[in-house]
């Protein structure tokens, strides 16, 4: 570990240097490259040195832009100043974003990631087992091949979780709950497929009446507005006021309490209600898809395994409810009993498959 006193040797040794050039920013990147092995003095040190340093320099590019005329300059200097105070976004910085390894690794986001990538396995390898059969028909090609549509549309889904992006993980859970309608209307109705097939230019207005979303419900003898997907629109691909609300808030400085403004967060919206519900339906998602497939191959599939996986599933559920939703929903006085009936529901309908397999 690097020392305060060693610090100062380096710093010392630096400005004795020969035709010595700019020691000071030497050193400032010599403490950069080696931050890691500083003592916790020596990192204080440094962070209120540079902090002292940026607050002087901030005044005074402050005050330089204050005594400007209005000007291309003086604009562009503002931006790069609110860059520096984190006022401003950086396209660069919001590009990397998805690039990068999910920096917030939370306790949630970890028990996610298990869960899913285990459940997304035995979704993959389920179908997998299905696809062997898809020369029985262009029924099962078709349910094979929506299915298959699903897995692009959960992996958006958790990459965009895993990082934040709430609204536009919704837009793709809400695509994966209309992919699995049409699975439900296809396997009991196929005579729907013909048209769904259909290529002629006549068909393409009938098409996106017949198989909108409403009227798939509506076909399944559902209501043909579904609160859930209703919320999944409104919080994810409609652009309402609520997604506003979703990604902002309201800041009041210590200051001056009557001053209010509101801060709009772009590159992910890590709120912590956000990030329990978006999960936990991207989670319940996966729960449904993969329940889904068994049934409908329950004839190709080994139904043991398929027993046993959604058993499995059905625990690891539940314990997940049980430890960061209901925890967290009393922990804010939020009335529970909607997730515990829902959960007992689960229940009944794993209890049932068990029998039927």
């Amino acid at each position: 570990m690097i020392s305060k006193k060693e610090a100062f040797q380096k710093l010392t040794k630096l400005i004795e240097e020969k035709d010595a050039i700019d020691p000071i920013g030497k050193f400032l990147e010599y403490m950069k490259d080696n931050y890691n092995q500083l003592d916790e003095e020596t990192k204080n040190w440094i962070d209120n040195a540079i902090e002292k340093m940026l607050n002087s320099a901030q005044k005074k590019i402050e005050k330089k832009i204050e005594d400007m005329d209005d000007s291309i300059e003086r604009r562009n200097l503002a931006r790069e100043l609110s860059k520096l105070k984190g006022e401003h976004f950086e396209s660069k910085k919001l590009i990397k974003i998805l690039e990068n390894e999910v920096q917030d690794e939370t306790e949630i986001l970890e028990i996610i990631r298990v869960i899913f990538e285990k459940r997304l396995q035995n979704y993959l390898d389920f179908l997998f087992d299905a696809s062997k059969n898809i020369h029985k028909g262009p029924e099962i090609a078709a349910l094979v091949g929506i299915l298959y549509l699903c897995v692009d549309e959960f992996l958006t889904s958790f990459h965009l979780s895993q990082h934040f992006f709430i609204n536009q993980t919704y837009t793709h859970i809400r695509s994966i709950w209309e992919n699995l309608d049409k699975v439900e209307l296809f396997s009991i109705k196929p005579e729907y497929l013909e048209l769904w097939f259909s290529e002629d230019p006549k068909d393409t207005k009938k098409i996106l009446y017949e198989f909108s979303p409403a009227s798939v419900r509506e076909k399944l003898g559902k209501q043909r507005y579904d609160p859930i997907y209703g919320f999944f629109s409104e919080l994810g691909i409609h652009g309402t006021f609520k997604t506003i609300q979703s990604r902002s808030a309201i800041k009041i400085t210590n200051s001056d309490l009557d001053k209010k403004t509101i801060a709009f967060w772009v590159g992910g919206v890590p709120f912590e209600h956000n990030i329990i519900f978006v999960n936990t339906f991207l989670i319940i998602t996966l729960f449904m898809a993969l329940l889904k497939v068994f049934k409908l191959f329950l004839d190709i599939i080994n139904a043991k395994e398929a027993e046993s996986i959604m058993l499995e599933a059905a625990c690891e559920l539940t314990d997940y409810f049980s430890k960061y939703v209901c925890e967290w929903a009393k922990n804010n006085n939020l009335d529970i009993t909607a997730i515990v009936d829902w959960l007992n529901e689960v229940q009944k309908n794993l209890e049932k498959f068990k029998i039927e397999t």
